[in-house]
């Protein structure tokens, strides 16, 4: 039982690392396994860390920088740290 757990568990932790969102951002998950994304014990870390360092920032662009949205208004695509 050792050799199966031995054989298991870095298996498992590379699945759980790869759809914590740090490899694979959440959109980038296909709908049948976003289940994965969820049951990651790094997901949540990875998301308090993010939040707590982007948050309280605020972002400007260049206008090379700047994109045309649908309604044909130009804008800075991250303008504050949650939208990072």
């Amino acid at each position: 039982k050792q050799d199966i757990a031995l054989v298991m568990m870095p298996l498992m932790l590379v699945i759980q690392f790869l759809f914590s969102g740090f490899l694979i951002i959440r959109a980038n998950i296909p709908d049948y396994l976003i289940w994965l994304h969820y049951l990651s014990m790094f997901k949540y870390g990875w998301e308090i860390l993010v939040l707590n360092e982007m948050k309280p920032l605020t972002f400007s662009c260049t206008t090379s920088e700047e994109v045309t949205d649908s309604a044909g208004l130009t804008r800075c695509p991250i303008q504050s740290g949650p939208d990072a």
